[in-house]
């Protein structure tokens, strides 16, 4: 996915300084470290059968990555018939609302069916408001809305791109470069007109 940021007349002069981008060069700007999800306990019901209740983790796993990143899923897949025992590990596939995918890491930590959900994603939602943020500062542009991928797995040097808008009819693309694996990262303008 790309980002795109414009204003009415194409991207104006104090535009383009505000992220950095002046006469085609690359410049980079450091976004304000986006949280990655971490853990989440959940008490997974079904247990005494000794499965896991399939769709009830789902459904919790569904909630866990939606609290800890803040993106939007379409679904969550997880193994069937798995074992309420502890320290059985698996993982469960999720695909965001915009069809982007990775997986969520299962462990049940006791025999009572507890099990912990490790979603290592993005904030997505913190990106978004991060770059808007930095589009804006020292700019004649208002406002920018930036989308970002819903699922994008937390992984140094790893880069993804999202779409900026500033309600005009130009574009520009802004790679997202992840510097850490803890919600580091940084951007730069990669493709933009105006200016």
């Amino acid at each position: 996915m790309s980002l795109k940021v414009a204003s009415p007349g194409g991207l104006d002069r104090n535009f383009n300084k505000g992220v950095g981008y002046r006469s085609g060069r690359r410049a980079r700007r450091p976004l304000l470290p986006g949280a990655l999800g971490l853990i989440a306990a959940v008490a997974l019901a079904g247990c005494a059968t000794g499965t896991v209740d399939d769709g009830e983790l789902e459904a919790k796993t569904k909630a866990a990555v939606k609290e800890q990143t803040g993106a939007r899923t379409k679904s969550v897949s997880c193994p069937d018939d798995k074992d309420a025992a502890k320290d059985v590990t698996f993982t469960c596939a999720v695909v965001g609302a915009d069809g982007t995918k990775g997986g969520v890491r299962v462990t049940v930590t006791d025999d009572e069916g507890t099990a912990e959900i490790s979603a290592p994603f993005v904030h997505t939602r913190e990106a978004e408001h991060s770059i808007a943020a930095a589009l804006t500062k020292g700019s004649q542009t208002k406002r920018v809305t930036v989308a970002c991928p819903e699922i994008v797995v937390g992984r140094a040097k790893r880069s993804f791109k999202c779409e900026a808008d500033a309600g005009g009819p130009n574009a520009t693309t802004i790679k997202v470069t992840q510097t850490d694996a803890k919600g580091g990262a940084r951007f730069e303008v990669v493709k933009g007109s105006g200016g």
